[in-house]
């Protein structure tokens, strides 16, 4: 009989190998439905209707946006666009042709409309502690330089004017990767007064809460990690009396926040184990994952680092916003203090149960034996295109076979539902990644396999 393998990325494989061994332990409990023995591998699911090619190199460039002067990030799979006029306010992200942000700009408003018509996108904004009202304005435009215009990655730089109300200086450094879908967005805030001051740093992303005609139902979802926090043992919070906690939920044990969009206002607090934020459509099934690092121990506005909320839906306007903060910090003149986020796109029906720095999880990896054999279910989306290696492997670590190349895509979704027949001297699979050049992105991994008893 002949043996069919399933990959797994070597981030993957660290981050799920107990999943591998255990079972689901997702907020989706089990494994896919049986669908009969097959002997190939394959990839299966809704894929993106727009063909995704990657380029040989990121590039950045000056463009228009909406007659407005701006700046272009694109890689064949990613474009991002960011506008100097708007504060460095990123206004669109798009994967192929489906846009993640929300941006409601006037086409041709004067400087001095700028403020009451530039919403949504992606902002960042300085956060003080006891005296909000001393907040630097943000209706003046920023400076918009390109750093790097191709090669591995292309990267802007978008800085606040000077002299700035409160002393302060914001900058913001975009680096879009060839071959991938990341995104690195690193905010920076520098005490540029010559007094010591205590601020923090936030970003707000606004995206689309409506998708298709109608009201909202759902068709928007987030998910956050949850894990307990000082008074808020479930580890998220309300953080308005008047929000609609009906779209709040905590499946797998309060291990996952899972927010559906229904239209109604409501605002949470997430504690610090929050170190990635998805957001999913699922009609579509594309998903936009943020992964930064978080403090366990750090002073954060409102009392919590991440934060999702959720507008009400009006006159055809829904939306939902991504909330994230850096920790109070003191800062002596000239002192600095940053917030730096990867963005991810992929393409991956809900939920989003899990991630890495090469895929989002929607149904954990799980190796059973049913009988003879073994059987490999999970689902994911990828990050970036390439080919996976996956060779069988004996407890020597010797390869029993010739290698299984698969060729993957952040613009189709990972199904898996794979048998795996025993084998003698079989001890577990081994895998390294190629990107589409066939230069190896990343060094060989292993994982252990059950014993068919389980």
């Amino acid at each position: 009989m002949r043996a069919c393998w399933w990959p797994l990325t070597p981030a993957l494989l660290t981050l799920l190998a107990p999943v591998l061994l255990t079972g689901c332990g997702g907020a989706t409990p089990g494994g896919l439905a049986s669908t009969g023995n097959r002997s190939e591998p394959r990839i299966q699911g809704e894929a993106f209707p727009q063909p995704l090619a990657a380029s040989a190199e990121a590039r950045a460039e000056e463009t228009d946006f909406r007659s407005r002067r701006a700046l272009r990030l694109s890689n064949g799979l990613v474009t991002v666009v960011a506008l100097p006029s708007a504060s460095g306010r990123l206004v669109s992200l798009r994967l192929g042709e489906f846009e993640y942000l929300r941006t409601d700009l006037a086409p041709t408003a004067p400087p001095s409309e700028q403020a009451a018509t530039d919403s949504g996108g992606d902002l960042a904004t300085p956060v003080a502690e006891a005296k909000p009202d001393e907040s630097p304005s943000l209706s003046a435009a920023w400076k918009g330089e390109i750093l790097t215009a191709r090669g591995i990655y292309a990267e802007v730089k978008l800085t606040s004017p000077e002299p700035r109300p409160a002393g302060l200086q914001l900058s913001r450094t975009l680096r879009l990767y060839a071959g991938s879908t990341r995104l690195t967005v690193t905010d920076t805030l520098t005490n540029s007064s010559d007094q010591p001051a205590r601020w923090s740093l936030q970003t707000t992303t606004r995206l689309t809460g409506l998708i298709g005609t109608g009201a909202p139902r759902g068709q928007v979802r987030l998910y956050a990690p949850l894990a307990p926090a000082p008074d808020h043992p479930e580890g998220f919070w309300p953080l308005e009396k008047e929000s609609d906690t009906s779209q709040f939920s905590a499946p797998a044990q309060h291990r996952l926040l899972e927010v559906t969009y229904n239209g109604l206002p409501g605002q949470v607090a997430l504690g610090p184990g929050s170190g990635w934020l998805a957001y999913t459509e699922n009609g579509g099934n594309h998903a936009l994952v943020r992964r930064l690092q978080v403090s366990t121990t750090g002073d954060y506005p409102n009392g919590a680092p991440t934060r999702l909320r959720l507008a009400p839906a009006e006159q055809g306007v829904a939306y939902v916003e991504l909330l994230t903060a850096a920790p109070y910090q003191d800062l002596r003149p000239t002192a600095s203090l940053t917030l730096t986020q990867d963005w991810y796109a992929t393409v991956v029906p809900g939920p989003v149960v899990d991630t890495s720095d090469q895929a989002a999880i929607c149904e954990p990896l799980v190796l059973k034996s049913p009988g003879e054999g073994f059987r490999l279910t999970g689902r994911l989306g990828v990050f970036a295109p390439g080919t996976l290696l996956l060779s069988p492997i004996n407890a020597a670590g010797q390869t029993l076979g010739v290698p299984l190349r698969l060729p993957v895509t952040p613009g189709e979704p990972v199904v898996l539902d794979q048998s795996l027949p025993a084998r003698p001297g079989l001890a577990g699979v081994q895998l390294a990644l190629e990107n589409p050049a066939g230069t190896p992105l990343a060094a060989l991994a292993s994982v252990s396999l059950p014993s068919p008893a389980g």
